[in-house]
């Protein structure tokens, strides 16, 4: 590929992996310069996860050859302007072996569940916002002995049944592959249905493919009793009115989540998510938000992008 030579950087990457694309000759362009770039010289976006690329945006790249992402998933690219345009999507799933060293998705899954059950981030936030040192105001309920539910056990729910395990919990699942699994510390049920109906704590670990759009909603929830929710896979696999219905009936006890519908839209996308409204102006439902935290280290945004990097270039090199 001789022209275009100019990739476009939507959100900050490692400098040392920025480098190696210099190295081949490739011009850099951050995104506070697109004003003043030549659209027809882009043959590659970079992006992550908290950008959207509308179809808008991308019609304005003729030449667009990739967009390259350093994570799993690529719901964020338009997948109708895809069609349109001749440009490849690389991500990590291309590289599925750098996934398998990747265990930070269920340390911020544990900081959710532990907030949920044990009031600890309620509790930190009431010493340091109104120097409140009460112990009995954040009582909570033990973790050791309940009974959790892992809805999609891939690479991530697999992880966090492991670590549910070692503290004691029941562990139940449910996955969509019919293929028997084999593990003495986990309950495979038959449903999702049975899944929900079983648990105390339902953590949802499925992925982004456009049937799961609202998998839990009103119906899956209202077959729970007295449930904690985690969610750490894609905000838009929950119905989020369901949600917070199931909160004010008391179906639910606690709604913890990583992820939320609309992410990566405009700058007010925040302010207009009904979770996020109900969190700060209905202080007394048990809500706990992180902002995309799961895969969020230094260690894996480096080996991430250096995986896509690598696959970017062989990529490019073929073409060449």
């Amino acid at each position: 590929m001789n022209d275009p030579r100019s990739i476009l950087f939507l959100e900050k990457f490692d400098f040392a992996n920025l480098t190696r694309l210099q190295q081949f000759g490739f011009q850099l362009i951050e995104e506070y310069r697109a004003e003043t770039l030549d659209h027809s010289d882009v043959c590659a976006i970079f992006t992550k996860v908290s950008k959207k690329l509308p179809k808008e945006f991308m019609r304005r790249f003729p030449n667009l050859a990739f967009v390259v992402i350093p994570a799993t998933g690529t719901d964020l690219v338009e997948i109708s302007d895809k069609e349109i345009q001749n440009f490849e999507v690389i991500s990590l799933r291309d590289n599925p072996d750098i996934l398998q060293k990747f265990h930070s998705t269920r340390e911020v899954f544990l900081w959710l569940l532990i907030s949920l059950l044990r009031n600890t981030y309620q509790g930190a936030k009431d010493v340091e916002l109104s120097r409140n040192w009460d112990r009995d105001k954040h009582i909570g309920t033990n973790l050791y002995g309940k009974k959790i539910g892992i809805l999609g056990y891939g690479r991530i729910g697999s992880q966090i049944a492991e670590t549910c395990n070692a503290l004691g919990m029941q562990v139940y699942a449910w996955d969509i592959s019919k293929k028997s699994k084999i593990n003495p510390g986990v309950h495979f049920v038959s449903s999702p249905e049975s899944l929900v109906s079983s648990v105390e704590v339902l953590s949802i670990n499925i992925d982004s493919r456009p049937e799961n759009v609202s998998y839990i909603n009103q119906d899956l929830l209202s077959l729970g009793k007295d449930l904690y929710l985690i969610n750490t896979a894609r905000g838009f696999v929950v119905d989020e009115s369901s949600v917070l219905s199931c909160l004010a009936n008391g179906t639910l006890l606690g709604y913890g989540a990583d992820v939320l519908v609309g992410e990566g839209s405009d700058g007010q996308w925040l302010e207009q998510n009904i979770i996020w409204k109900a969190m700060v102006s209905m202080n007394h439902y048990n809500i706990v938000l992180t902002p995309h935290l799961g895969g969020a280290t230094h260690e894996n945004i480096h080996q991430a992008e250096s995986a896509v990097i690598d696959v970017f270039l062989k990529r490019v090199m073929s073409v060449d």
